[in-house]
């Protein structure tokens, strides 16, 4: 099949999309009973879950990241948007709503990075748990790619000074945050 200008390719009376790169270009599409797995030159680029329903578009996202990154504001109403899978969803309307370029640049990292939605939900958690107030690409992204190994050094203190310094800062912190270090550790406060 050939890839039209939507970047879809027409399969039993439904739309499916494609990456943009693949516009005009002949397409190879396996038809199992639950999905269409489409090829290009013998190489999978992609997979939908097959629909039984007639006249209908199936759009994913990630395959219009260049239009968008050209025009952000046709996202907040596109169908994209609408077909895009829940958590992305959910992080738009939560995170990004209004700022619609950052939100691209976030999938366009997590596309070329092989990044899950598991792991950048987790990674706004973990921004969330320290106290971050504003979520942004940025930020997700330096948690993202932080060296696990600089969280084993501060787990696993090696000398009495980086001992001592991690328990004066817990203390600042807990003062910081009006916490009650002292009278949940038995001392005073």
């Amino acid at each position: 099949k050939r890839i039209d200008k939507y970047s879809t390719a027409s399969v039993f009376g439904n739309r499916y999309s494609v990456y943009e790169e693949y516009v005009g270009k002949m397409v190879d599409i396996k038809i199992y009973p639950e999905k269409l797995v489409f090829y290009y030159e013998g190489k999978k680029i992609c997979e939908h879950e097959r629909c039984y329903e007639n006249q209908k578009w199936k759009i994913k996202l990630e395959h219009y990241l260049k239009t968008f990154r050209r025009k952000p504001g046709a996202l907040p109403g596109s169908m994209a948007i609408n077909q895009a899978e829940t958590k992305l969803k959910n992080l738009y309307y939560c995170y990004y709503k209004g700022n619609e370029s950052d939100f691209i640049d976030l999938l366009i990292y997590k596309h070329e990075n092989n990044k899950t939605s598991e792991e950048i939900e987790l990674a706004i958690s973990e921004l969330i748990n320290i106290g971050v107030n504003e979520i942004n690409t940025d930020k997700i992204k330096a948690i993202c790619e932080r060296n696990p190994i600089d969280d084993i050094v501060l787990k696993y203190p090696e000398s009495e000074i980086e001992k001592l310094s991690i328990v004066q800062l817990t203390i600042h912190t807990s003062l910081l945050n009006n916490d009650s270090y002292f009278s949940s550790n038995g001392g005073e406060s």
